[in-house]
């Protein structure tokens, strides 16, 4: 009986970390595929950004989280680690 009530926790615990690895990568896919500055091209290169500004030789602008502005161009990067992303979640889900 005891091992009955100890499978059925251990097999709730592994769902619920499923389910939380889950959202986690959920959130990790929202973030790639955000128009930010962080996931453009263009981000910390002065001669690019419209943003960046190169101030006693020290580049000033924007933070990687900052919404994307008219030029933002998608990091090649950014685009392979949502496709990752994506597939990981599916392979998750798939286990459930």
């Amino acid at each position: 009986m005891c091992d009955r009530v100890f499978d059925a926790l251990n097999s709730f615990s592994d769902r619920v970390h499923l389910m939380d690895r889950i959202r986690r990568t959920r959130s990790d896919l929202f973030d790639a595929e955000r128009e930010s500055c962080g996931n453009c091209s263009h981000w910390m290169k002065s001669r690019d950004c419209p943003r960046e500004k190169n101030i006693g030789g020290m580049s000033r602008g924007p933070s990687s989280g900052q919404p994307g502005c008219d030029k933002f161009l998608r990091k090649s990067y950014s685009k392979y680690r949502a496709e990752k992303l994506r597939r990981e979640i599916s392979d998750m889900e798939g286990g459930m």
